[in-house]
């Protein structure tokens, strides 16, 4: 793991910014581009296994900014999910 570590006030911040787990049917991805003070950071879920090229998968987009007093501020978050209703049948 690779993470943002910011501190204000005595107050810690942790932000994952790359991160990767797996395991028996669960596996989780999160890969993070910085520009200037502000991180955008996507996570991907792919939960279960792959049925006919159809594996269920949660991607979700994260928008955050780094204010001038070192504390983080999450922007935007937009979740997209694939493949759940296929999976379930």
């Amino acid at each position: 793991m690779i993470e943002l570590v910011l501190v204000n006030s005595g107050t810690s911040y942790h932000l994952p910014l790359y991160y990767h787990f797996g395991k028996e049917g669960y596996n989780i991805q999160i890969e993070s581009t910085l520009e200037q003070r502000q991180i955008k950071r996507k996570i991907t879920e792919l939960i279960g296994w792959p049925l006919e090229n159809k594996q269920p998968i949660s991607e979700t987009i994260q928008l955050f900014k780094i204010n001038d007093d070192n504390t983080i501020t999450l922007e935007q978050t937009v979740t997209e999910n694939y493949h759940f209703d296929e999976y379930l049948e």
